[in-house]
């Protein structure tokens, strides 16, 4: 587990989730509200993370873990194409945060805000890994990749079902439905690929072809 006051995740960064821009800041009750559920949440937050490291190969559709074969999309293909080595990983807020959000399920914009809350902790638990595994992976000579995750840039979600066995039970008690959804809700799996040509790149939308995802920005 990560000591919650790590993820360094600040007021504004729930603003941004929420869809506030520095030109369009929420009014006084709204950061009031803010205020005052990231303090409630840093004591409900079980922020962890687990991760492990494969040997693998890429091809133009996706890379191939012995015995799984990830059909990623072309845009995912692109960003691993270097790599020899794949680092899958799951990230989570944990279940008691989930289970202190379900509280204000009835109370729309409390709801907004922790969803959004929740949303940045996981998103802040997985960057604070990804500088983790970089940091190992620069010493021996090697560069990582950017995160890539199951549901984005065309990477089937229901390829989950291959990741998390690939993790063999190193999942932070992260379980996968029926329909392939992670309960805790605000969790998130993926990969990293590994190697000494390796880039990570800055995301973008320019490069994703997911017209319908709901983090798409518009592209000139």
């Amino acid at each position: 587990m990560i000591p919650f006051k790590r993820l360094n995740i600040e007021s504004k960064h729930i603003y941004e989730a929420m869809g506030y821009t520095p030109d369009r800041f929420p009014d006084a009750a709204i950061t009031e509200l803010v205020e005052e559920l990231m303090v409630q949440s840093a004591n409900y937050c079980q922020p962890a993370y687990s991760y492990v490291a494969f040997n693998g190969r890429t091809n133009t559709s996706g890379f191939h873990i012995d015995p799984y074969r990830f059909k990623t999309g072309k845009t995912i293909a692109k960003g691993l194409e270097t790599c020899e080595q794949f680092v899958l990983f799951v990230v989570t807020a944990g279940n008691e945060f989930q289970e202190w959000a379900k509280q204000y399920q009835t109370d729309i914009m409390a709801h907004f805000v922790v969803d959004s809350i929740g949303s940045v902790i996981a998103e802040a638990i997985a960057h604070y890994m990804q500088e983790e595994i970089s940091l190992n992976y620069s010493q021996k000579g090697l560069n990582c990749t950017n995160r890539y995750s199951p549901g984005y840039c065309g990477w089937n979600i229901a390829e989950q079902q291959q990741l998390f066995s690939l993790l063999e039970g190193k999942t932070c008690n992260v379980r996968l439905t029926a329909s392939n959804l992670m309960l805790p809700v605000k969790s998130v799996s993926g990969v990293i690929g590994v190697g000494k040509h390796a880039v990570r790149m800055e995301y973008g939308c320019s490069i994703c072809f997911n017209v319908s995802c709901f983090k798409r920005k518009v592209v000139k």
